[in-house]
């Protein structure tokens, strides 16, 4: 199958002390480069030179492979893929736009988004940043060698049997309020530590703080956390109360991505774990599953 290369445009993200860019394996994050900017002629002569990305300085490019017909449906799974690894690494406020396929072998065969940027080769407003409250996603020198690791061990592992926690956790970026974020965030927790509804906040509580295995008196702090922010989710659902701050989303979502990341590595390593199947892996001596 031929080899395609999808380009990506990073919102709220910037590289620093990084002029040349980012290259991990099959991934590169590349500055804007001059191929990217749109060339204005008047009579003949360019006049002016303006960014296609205006707001985006930054864009990655992902190679794989694919048949014709799917290389966009993949290049969309790829995108999101990486999207959420980035934000499993660190945390940061940061977006990705899938803008253009094309064969690494084949230049003519290129396929571009419109509905983002405009038709190709006219000038056209630039699209609005994406305001989310966080910090935006920087990545610099010294985060390079931990983050190629990550990604090198966790591009090819199956996220499928964590959708619903993965969907939850991104969808959680784009809120502004912070207590829709809160209760994305819940939901996640629910989708990755609870198979009823009996009990839920104590079970997703000692659940993640036994599997996270910090030391006990981070367990502990972090059990009291986990089983008193479930229960202002649970007020907030029911209408009894419209609160949630900005230092407990932090929390909650630290521990969520930490969660994920270790369940992917178990997955990686042949052990899919799930809410039905959790506590013979984390209490008993039982580990087939």
């Amino acid at each position: 199958m031929p080899t395609y290369v999808a380009r990506v445009a990073l919102y709220n993200f910037s590289l620093t002390d990084l002029p040349d860019g980012l290259k991990i394996e099959s991934l590169v994050i590349l500055p804007k480069p001059e191929s990217h900017l749109l060339r204005v002629r008047v009579n003949g002569i360019i006049s002016n030179v303006t960014p296609v990305y205006p707001l985006t300085p930054d864009f990655l490019e992902i190679e794989y492979q694919s048949s014709l017909s799917e290389r966009w449906l993949l290049a969309e799974q790829w995108c999101k893929k990486v999207i959420t690894l980035l934000r499993l690494f660190k945390d940061g406020s940061i977006f990705g736009h899938l803008r253009e396929v094309g064969n690494k072998d084949n230049p003519a065969e290129r396929l571009l988004d419109e509905g983002a940027f405009g038709v190709p080769g006219l000038l056209m407003a630039p699209p609005p940043r994406i305001v989310t409250g966080r910090p935006d996603y920087t990545l610099c020198a010294s985060e390079v060698s931990p983050l190629a690791e990550h990604l090198q061990d966790l591009l090819t592992v199956d996220q499928s049997p964590f959708r619903i926690a993965i969907d939850r956790f991104n969808s959680s970026y784009e809120r502004t309020d912070e207590v829709d974020r809160l209760i994305d965030l819940m939901v996640a927790f629910e989708a990755l530590f609870s198979e009823d509804p009996q009990a839920v906040g104590y079970k997703i509580a000692l659940r993640c703080v036994m599997l996270l295995n910090d030391k006990p008196s981070q367990k502990e702090q972090d059990l009291r956390f986990l089983k008193g922010i479930y229960n202002r989710r649970s007020k907030i659902i029911h209408g009894k109360s419209t609160e949630a701050t900005k230092r407990e989303c932090e929390k909650a979502e630290n521990l969520l991505r930490r969660s994920i990341v270790k369940l992917l590595h178990l997955a990686k390593e042949g052990r899919v774990l799930s809410p039905e199947n959790i506590d013979a892996f984390l209490f008993f001596e039982k580990r087939n599953f």
